[in-house]
């Protein structure tokens, strides 16, 4: 079996798995924590695999790669806590197929920045993807559940510096607008952040691009601990188990980052992105069945539609 095939299937299950325990883990410890823990864990697991990849790097990263990855990785940790704090909100299954389209923004900047021509295949993806956002953020009704059940809650900067949850409340049935358009608006910011990464990639292997990110990152995280933020009050009483939640979906990050770029560097790059966008259907399927999520039948088509289009343009 093809390289990039293998290799874009693994990555799809283990980014699967690790967005659904984010999706738990924010809402035990809100945004900024589970991000902080994804981050840290992944870097701690990627730290030793340098005595493997850099021997066989293909080229030195400039200053300007350096910078220019630095800061990427610094605005992706931004959009991660974004989308945590969204997953404290809003059902799994209507955020993630969203999220998930930003691998049509990557094809839209190829397209006008690279000259790449799309296939009919992947023309078809993009409507498909775009047919799909539109019916998850439309409503024909306004959305109720069961009685008792939470009431959508909008997206606001006060959303932001919310304190831990510690899972005593469940999230809401449905996405409000308001959640919806900065799902939308995430996605397309992380289309451009990953356009970069993937063409900086090309030049430089899969290990230099994610390993520079992720010290970036950390470096962030450790001014924000020592300046105090978040509190250290939202740091505790969270028993173990949480904790070790963290570590595996810092783990299984790692490990998806690094199967997707190796599979770009030495297999298909086509059988690969086909193969891990395929990623968005584990918490869908996840948040469904283990959360009890219900979203309405037209998005549920429009969820469909979504993840269809996303293994369209990867082929």
């Amino acid at each position: 079996m093809e390289t990039g095939l293998v290799v874009g299937l693994a990555a799809a299950l283990a980014w699967g798995i690790a967005s659904y325990l984010g999706a738990i883990g924010a809402r035990q410890f809100g945004g900024w924590i589970t991000n902080i823990g994804a981050s840290v864990f992944s870097f701690i697991v990627l730290v030793p695999l340098a005595f493997i990849a850099l021997p066989d790097r293909p080229a030195e990263p400039t200053l300007g790669d350096i910078a220019l990855l630095g800061s990427v990785g610094i605005a992706i940790l931004g959009v991660d806590f974004l989308l945590y704090t969204l997953l404290t909100m809003a059902p799994v299954a209507v955020i993630y197929p969203i999220l998930a389209s930003n691998s049509a923004v990557v094809t839209v900047l190829a397209v006008i920045l690279l000259g790449e021509q799309v296939s009919p295949l992947q023309a078809a993806g993009i409507m498909s993807v775009t047919a799909g956002v539109f019916l998850i953020a439309w409503r024909r009704t306004p959305a109720t559940g069961p009685a008792g059940a939470p009431a959508e809650e909008a997206f606001t900067s006060a959303s932001l510096s919310a304190t831990p949850r510690r899972s005593a409340a469940a999230a809401p049935r449905q996405a409000s607008l308001s959640a919806i358009t900065a799902a939308i608006g995430i996605s397309i910011v992380a289309g451009v952040l990953l356009f970069i990464v993937v063409d900086a990639t090309k030049r430089l292997g899969w290990y230099q691009p994610i390993i520079i990110d992720r010290m970036f990152q950390g470096a962030v995280i450790g001014a924000l601990l020592v300046a105090g933020f978040p509190p250290r009050a939202h740091l505790r009483g969270h028993a173990p188990r949480w904790w070790l939640l963290l570590v595996l979906m810092g783990m299984l990050n790692a490990i998806a980052s690094s199967l997707y770029g190796f599979g770009n560097q030495f297999g298909s790059t086509a059988l690969t992105a086909t193969a891990a966008s395929t990623f968005a259907a584990v918490p869908v399927v996840l948040g469904i069945v283990l959360l009890g999520e219900r979203p309405q039948r037209h998005q549920a088509v429009g969820i469909a539609a979504a993840i269809a289009g996303i293994v369209a343009l990867g082929a």
